[in-house]
């Protein structure tokens, strides 16, 4: 009786999830009554479902969407942005920390461990037991999440290959060279030491570094706090985590009145705060992304 009623139901379902959106939901599930490991294949589809944005409880800008595959399961996805690679991995340490041990299924050496590179781990929540996989790219943080492993590992693969395409064309692009040409010197300046570097780009663009030491850091944060308030425009603030994953500092780009002229990056670190100086933002962006903090 069971079985029959299975099969009559499994006969429906493409009918019913056609319209829904799911038209591979009967596959999955009939694979599943008949106990078969179901795997999403090349057939299966993602759609985007909806999309948001916002800021982590340690300000990182965060961009997430939420997909349904074509048999009817969900993935989410999240892309936090962090000040620096050295953040990022932090962040990327600290949650790795916080997954429950995963199973022998997503685990090849069957330690029951969760599975773990330089710059990706699988494991599962805790609390919820959603399959989750983190992985740490430079200044970001990319988290797919969702109650089917099969679906996550098909997301991410999908995801990664279209992902090292771009950074193949990117790396074909990039040609900047970074040379030191003063420094590290030091000059006491309004009772403060100040160190400063300089490093030249192959197109003769200066980079001017600057670090100015404070007593403490509420100085050095109120000190950041006194340049936004004289900037006509901040944008893209976001937090500066030490390798415990703790905030230390906050970092952000200020224009003034001309903003045909490039903006000024500056962030605090403890009692410490930068600035970088640059014939153009964007050169400037640059030399951060290649000097890690």
């Amino acid at each position: 009786m069971l079985v029959t009623l299975s099969v009559a139901l499994v006969s429906v379902l493409p009918v019913v999830f056609t319209q829904a959106g799911c038209p591979d939901l009967s596959a999955r599930l009939s694979a599943e009554i008949k106990g078969l490991n179901y795997v999403p294949g090349p057939g299966i589809e993602f759609h985007e479902l909806m999309a948001a944005s916002g800021r982590t409880s340690k300000g990182a800008r965060w961009d997430g969407y939420r997909f349904r595959a074509s048999d009817c399961v969900e993935i989410a996805t999240r892309l936090e942005t962090y000040c620096s690679a050295a953040s990022a991995r932090a962040e990327f340490e600290h949650r790795v920390a916080g997954f429950r041990q995963t199973t022998n299924q997503v685990d090849p050496s069957g330690l029951g461990r969760p599975t773990l590179s330089q710059e990706r781990a699988l494991g599962f929540l805790e609390a919820e037991g959603t399959a989750v996989i983190v992985q740490v790219r430079e200044k970001h943080l990319y988290w797919i999440e969702s109650r089917s492993v099969a679906h996550a590992l098909e997301f991410e693969r999908r995801e990664k290959r279209s992902y090292g395409e771009q950074k193949s064309q990117e790396a074909e692009g990039e040609s900047l060279a970074f040379r030191s040409v003063t420094g590290p010197e030091w000059e006491f300046k309004n009772g403060h030491s100040v160190l400063l570097r300089a490093f030249k780009a192959p197109d003769g663009g200066l980079i001017r570094w600057r670090t100015r030491s404070f007593p403490s850091e509420t100085e050095a944060e109120n000190a950041l706090k006194d340049m936004v308030k004289q900037a006509s425009i901040t944008i893209d603030p976001c937090p500066v985590l030490d390798r415990q994953a703790t905030r230390v500092g906050e970092r952000v780009i200020l224009f003034g009145d001309d903003q045909a002229k490039p903006g000024l990056i500056t962030w605090t670190e403890g009692k410490d705060l930068h600035t970088l100086e640059s014939p153009s933002t964007k050169l400037a962006l640059e030399f951060e992304r290649r000097f890690p903090r």
